[in-house]
């Protein structure tokens, strides 16, 4: 048996970037741990429980992700929209 740890910057990012090879190991006995590194505010602990329960162990640290506002209030404010008629 081997053993995984998986390591996603947000919820969801675990099951869209490696969630095919992680169920693989699973199905073939190996344990798979993951760490989710962050949570958006809007994301629903009851979802991410769903989601992630057929791995071995799922850790979220307590950290929030504010990436979505930086982007919508540092960059989108700079970005001029033309419209081409």
């Amino acid at each position: 048996m081997l053993r995984y740890l998986i390591i996603a910057p947000h919820a969801d990012d675990e099951l869209l970037g490696v969630g095919g090879t992680a169920r693989k190991y699973i199905d073939a006995g190996d344990e798979v741990h993951i760490i989710i590194c962050g949570v958006r505010k809007n994301d629903d602990s009851r979802q991410i429980t769903k989601a992630t329960n057929w791995f071995t162990s799922v850790h979220i640290l307590p950290f929030e992700d504010e990436s979505y506002n930086i982007v919508k209030n540092k960059l989108l404010k700079n970005v001029k929209i033309y419209i081409i008629i």
